[in-house]
C-alpha cells in the first residue's frame, strides 16, 4: 500500500504526464508541414526536459517526506541530455524520421500516419518522464547517505497494463529496469529497511 506522500506524488506526476503529452500532441498538430524535423524535436525537448526538472523536484520532495530530512538531487543528471546518453533533442527527430519512412513505405493512408505520430509523440513523452523518474530514483537509492534500501513500482489507477500490477509487490533496487515498457505511467516509492 502506498503513503500518502507517494500518492500525492502519483497524483502530480500523473498531472504532469498529462500535461507533457497535451504539450507536445498540440505541438505536433500545429506544424505546417514535416519537413523540418527540428520544428518538433527542439521545442518538445525543451518542454520535456522542463516537465523531468518539475518531476525530480516531486521526487526530491516525496523522499525527504519518506526521510524526514531533506533529500538533494543533482538535477542536471537527471533530466535532458543525460537521460537519454546523447542529445534529447535527437531523440525527439525520431518521431518525424519514422513518419517520414512511413511515408515513402506507402503502406499507411495518410490519416493513419497522422494518427500514427501522435502515438509515437506521446510515447516518446510518457517514456521520457519515466526516464528520468528512473534516473532520479537511481541517485537517490545508490547514495549511501540515504537510509533508501530500493523503490516499490506504484501502478497507476486504472491505466497500469497488467504486467505493470503484478510486479509491483516486489522491492527494486537501483539496478532494476524502470520503465518496464515505453510508455509506461507507473510511479514510485522508496523503500527503507523499516518498510521491508
Amino acid at each position: 500500500m502506498a503513503s500518502a506522500a507517494a500518492l500525492m506524488y502519483q497524483q502530480r506526476a500523473a498531472q504532469l504526464r498529462t500535461q507533457l503529452v497535451g504539450q507536445t500532441l498540440a505541438l505536433y498538430k500545429s506544424l505546417p508541414n514535416w519537413d523540418d524535423p527540428d520544428a518538433l524535436a527542439v521545442p518538445a525537448a525543451r518542454m520535456s526536459v522542463q516537465a523531468q526538472t518539475i518531476q525530480a523536484r516531486l521526487i526530491q520532495s516525496l523522499c525527504s517526506a519518506k526521510a524526514g530530512e531533506r533529500i538533494t538531487l543533482d538535477l542536471e543528471s537527471v533530466v535532458g541530455d543525460a537521460i537519454r546518453n546523447g542529445d534529447i533533442t535527437e531523440a525527439w527527430r525520431i518521431p518525424m524520421y519514422s513518419l517520414w519512412g512511413a511515408l515513402s513505405d506507402g503502406a499507411m493512408s495518410q490519416d493513419e500516419i497522422v494518427q500514427w505520430g501522435s502515438d509515437l509523440v506521446g510515447t516518446q513523452s510518457l517514456t521520457d518522464l519515466s526516464f528520468s523518474q528512473r534516473e532520479a530514483m537511481d541517485q537517490v537509492v545508490s547514495d549511501s547517505s540515504n537510509r533508501f534500501i530500493g523503490y516499490y513500482r506504484v501502478p497507476s489507477p486504472g491505466s497500469s497494463c497488467e504486467f505493470c500490477v503484478l510486479i509491483s509487490d516486489a522491492l527494486y533496487h537501483s539496478e532494476d529496469l524502470m520503465p518496464v515498457h515505453p510508455g509506461c505511467t507507473c510511479s514510485v516509492e522508496p523503500a527503507m529497511p523499516e518498510d521491508v
